[in-house]
């Protein structure tokens, strides 16, 4: 409900408004806040006045750009955590997710570097495609558990 107010007020003091959104491709919490903020701006009659601009956040430099990891390996290895608890915040992350109408597949899902990704998107963006681009690389990731490594 702020987040929607909150847009709601910026969109009807302006005639245009343009939206830094700085995520990285492989970050649930973006996906999910990206998800919100489309239903923001659907619900308001200026909403398609509203540019986003994609920026790029790269939450995990260090990993190498050949390699991918399953998921729940990954975040265990990551934080250090044992599989049962990576398994769990995985599985709160999930049903966070599907409050939003969003599906995901961690038991497919693996991370890679997310630098190939960025350098797509951002060819997208050049090409006025990367709000489209975000989306399917959320979806892909996300939801299908493809390896965009």
């Amino acid at each position: 409900m702020i987040l929607e107010s909150s847009v709601k007020a910026l969109i009807e003091r302006t005639s245009l408004m343009k939206i830094e959104v700085w995520s990285d491709v492989y970050c649930p919490f973006c996906y999910i806040a990206e998800a919100r903020l489309e239903k923001a701006l659907a619900k308001y009659q200026k909403g398609d006045q509203v540019e986003l601009v994609f920026r790029s956040f790269e939450l995990d430099p260090s990993l190498p750009v050949d390699q991918s990891y399953p998921a729940r390996d990954y975040l265990a290895l990551k934080y250090q955590l044992t599989q049962e608890q990576a398994q769990a915040q995985l599985d709160a992350i999930t049903n966070l997710a599907k409050e939003e109408g969003l599906d995901f597949r961690f038991d497919q899902a693996w991370i890679p570097n997310s630098r190939k990704s960025h350098a797509l998107l951002h060819l997208a963006i050049e090409q006025g495609l990367g709000r489209d681009m975000a989306q399917l690389l959320f979806q892909a990731h996300f939801t299908r558990g493809l390896d965009l490594g």
